[in-house]
């Protein structure tokens, strides 16, 4: 059970989804009995979610029924869109992927028995693949799409082109490249975990894959510093960049065994990482997100060196987020949620939650005070968003009897004509026609989680149902 649950957090750490359900869940549920939630179907909408992200052509294997080919034109073909829009980032697809990349590695086995190997690698290779494309060898590309329009135009994928090239008179949408110490670096992670996943089950892939992550890598450690990325600063506007190559540094360790990349974090890397306000002590509150690897690479460098220094200071940071350290600790809710910040509080909690489990796993396995209590923080986490609440309200979508009824995800909110505060109108000239390609029961909470690239993702897990219906009049949040 802990397996499926781990798996979830890493799933959920940056997007999540729906998912139609499918036999294998049904075994994952009998194992799961004793608990109050079913994790087998959890991670089940989970993987469905990253297919409702998905740009370009539709694969053969997307279960998403509503869904279909979209912007085939783009510079690079494929990818996840951002959060509830239609803009791509190359960070945030990166950072995705390297956490999908992570759970698989660490808890494969539990995906294994929840019956979605497949399809958890179908989404981790459609992400990667992406990222081959957006390395050009001599710079990348780190955003596709037009902002301007991307956030005044309301519809769906499929719909998207037709409207840019009305309103604005062009048939492509427009690419931006640079060359970027943090970017490259996490593309660099996201595709050693490929490496790892895939080496022996598709070598020719995986060779692809660590092809690109080394050269990456190598570029970005020439570079060290944030790049030109203009474009993309108004959604992500990222601050540091030690940290991305510390963390990518630990995984090219992991996949090529050279001493090399722990040198480099021991010589460059570690002094230049983020510190305690008004201390020289490193870094241990806050918590892992697109704009802050540092503690996924603590917690890599820990398991990779064994040094218990590092063993030391990542266990800081659990404590942090538990009962406190050094005079700080996380602020609670009331009901019990270890709550970091406004944005994404859900996609904290479980990124963190997903850095305990395998915390617990690789570095605390003969101590049981810390096993014990950093796999009950983890669990409470999860479970919180479950349903395991006061309010019983479970916040992933389509779990449980209540969970969020407004979402902003604009290709799952009907709209068909611009207009998606007349969604569910059957009468006048707004009626809106009976088309389930945009009238599925889906979408992203106003606050999103952690794992569709998003700004501040909470989990949003939806169910599609058997018979996709208009939908209702809804108010979505907007940013």
């Amino acid at each position: 059970m802990k397996k499926w649950i781990a798996a979830i957090s890493a799933v959920v750490l940056a997007f999540t989804g729906s998912a139609a359900a499918v036999p294998a869940v049904t075994a994952a549920a009998e194992e799961s009995a004793t608990s109050t939630y079913n994790y087998g179907e959890a991670l089940q909408k989970s993987m469905f979610f990253y297919e409702v992200q998905q740009s370009g052509v539709k694969p053969d294997w997307n279960e998403v029924s509503w869904r279909a080919d979209c912007m085939t034109n783009d510079y690079v073909p494929g990818g996840w869109f951002d959060a509830g829009d239609h803009l791509k980032f190359t960070l945030t697809n990166a950072y995705s992927a390297a956490l999908l990349g992570w759970g698989l590695l660490e808890y494969g086995d539990g995906v294994e028995k929840a019956g979605q190997r497949t399809m958890y690698e179908n989404n981790l290779q459609f992400a990667l693949d992406y990222l081959v494309g957006c390395d050009r060898g001599s710079d990348i590309v780190y955003m596709i799409g037009d902002g301007s329009f991307d956030h005044v135009w309301w519809g769906s994928a499929e719909v998207y082109m037709a409207k840019y090239e009305l309103m604005k008179g062009e048939t492509e949408r427009p690419y931006y490249t640079c060359e970027d110490s943090a970017i490259q670096a996490d593309m660099a992670a996201a595709l050693c975990t490929g490496y790892l996943n895939f080496k022996d089950s598709k070598p020719e892939k995986a060779a692809e894959y660590l092809e690109h992550a080394i050269d990456l890598f190598d570029r970005a450690d020439k570079l060290r510093a944030i790049g030109d990325d203009a474009a993309e600063q108004p959604y992500y506007k990222i601050t540091t960049f030690y940290d991305d190559l510390f963390y990518a540094a630990n995984w090219l360790y992991m996949a090529t065994g050279e001493q090399k990349y722990l040198d480099l974090c021991k010589n460059d890397y570690i002094s230049n990482l983020g510190k305690e306000e008004q201390s020289s002590e490193l870094k241990y509150t806050w918590g892992m997100c697109w704009d802050d690897v540092m503690q996924g690479g603590v917690l890599l460098y820990a398991i990779n060196t064994g040094d218990s220094q590092w063993k030391d200071q990542f266990t800081k940071h659990l404590e942090y987020w538990t009962t406190g350290y050094g005079g700080k600790q996380i602020t609670y809710t009331p009901d019990g949620l270890p709550w970091l910040f406004q944005w994404g509080s859900l996609r904290h909690a479980t990124t963190t939650a997903f850095l305990a489990y395998v915390a617990v796993d690789e570095l605390y396995q003969d101590d049981l005070a810390k096993t014990t209590k950093y796999t009950q923080f983890a669990n409470r986490v999860m479970n919180y968003c479950f349903g395991d609440n006061s309010d019983h309200f479970s916040y992933v979508i389509g779990m449980g009897d209540d969970y969020p009824q407004a979402w902003h995800h604009r290709t799952s909110s009907g709209a068909w004509n611009d207009k998606w505060s007349n969604i569910g109108q059957t009468e006048g000239e707004d009626a809106k026609p009976m088309h389930t390609s945009c009238t599925a029961h889906w979408w992203a909470a106003p606050t999103r989680t952690t794992a569709i690239p998003t700004r501040s993702a909470t989990i949003s897990i939806p169910r599609l149902p058997s018979t996709i219906t208009q939908a209702t009049p809804q108010h979505c949040a907007q940013w």
